[in-house]
């Protein structure tokens, strides 16, 4: 015969392990839940850019088997001149083309002492320190003007850490 005593302990014993797992499982859902909110507050460090289209001619363009020359005579190039700055560990340009796209560092650790910095973007980095060499013409080889008839477009992006977010992009036809 079964004493009668011992018939209570299991739903007890249930019943106590049961609000354990509720609980453990309702904290680990409002940690989660807490981090998450937290995370979609935090926004974006502000950076501004301009764009400036200009045309120029390099000295190599009256070789006629220079292969980044246009057949107008001068070529088409970008200022892009940083206007403000919270923080960025990189600012960076996609050029889009008809060959496809290209990704080019702008500033690298950029600081506020950079605001009101110009680099040019064109097909060389003209020989000083504000160039950046994006060879963003039709081409699709490593050196390529981009020239007057052709199109393409600069996005812009800012990266700290692992997060990226777009600063402004420019459409060239």
């Amino acid at each position: 015969m079964r004493d009668t005593r011992d018939r209570g302990v299991s739903p007890v014993i249930a019943t106590v392990l049961l609000v354990a797992v509720v609980v453990v499982i309702g904290a680990t859902v409002g940690v989660f839940v807490t981090d998450l909110a937290s995370q979609s507050q935090v926004e974006n460090p502000r950076a501004a850019l301009t764009v400036e289209q200009v045309t120029f001619t390099e000295a190599a363009e009256t070789d006629p088997d220079y292969k980044g020359g246009c057949a107008v005579g001068y070529e088409v190039g970008f200022e892009v001149t940083l206007r403000a700055l919270d923080r960025a560990d990189r600012i960076y340009v996609i050029v889009r083309s008809e060959t496809g796209e290209r990704l080019k560092t702008v500033w690298d650790d950029p600081t506020v002492a950079d605001v009101g910095e110009t680099k040019f973007l064109a097909n060389e980095d003209t020989g000083n320190a504000a160039g950046v060499d994006v060879d963003i013409g039709k081409d699709g080889s490593d050196d390529w003007a981009l020239c007057p008839d052709e199109s393409a477009t600069l996005e812009f992006y800012g990266q700290v850490g692992e997060r990226t977010w777009q600063l402004t992009s420019y459409e060239y036809n």
